[in-house]
């Protein structure tokens, strides 16, 4: 896989070591997937850890059919208003 030359080996290895365990949130195919792309495309680490990231983050993080996470997403309908008041 790609480093970025204008930062150190150690904050390299930082990244790379962070890509692992962050993609062990991932399914065992999927990670396999995204490990081999990231290595064909010669990806630099920084950039390899926020994508990875924020996959692992997509795939486990609940969504309403708002489309905003759990947290935030329930039903506007004025039916749902009636009963909650």
């Amino acid at each position: 896989m790609g480093s970025d030359p204008s930062r150190g080996p150690a904050v390299t290895r930082l990244c790379w070591s962070l890509v692992d365990i962050v993609s062990r949130m991932l399914e065992r195919d999927e990670r396999d997937a995204v490990r081999g792309d990231l290595a064909e495309a010669g990806e630099r680490a920084g950039k390899a850890l926020l994508q990875v990231l924020g996959l692992a983050v997509r795939r486990r993080r609940p969504f309403g059919r708002t489309g905003a996470p759990g947290w935030f997403s329930w039903d506007w309908s004025p039916h749902s208003a009636c009963w909650s008041a």
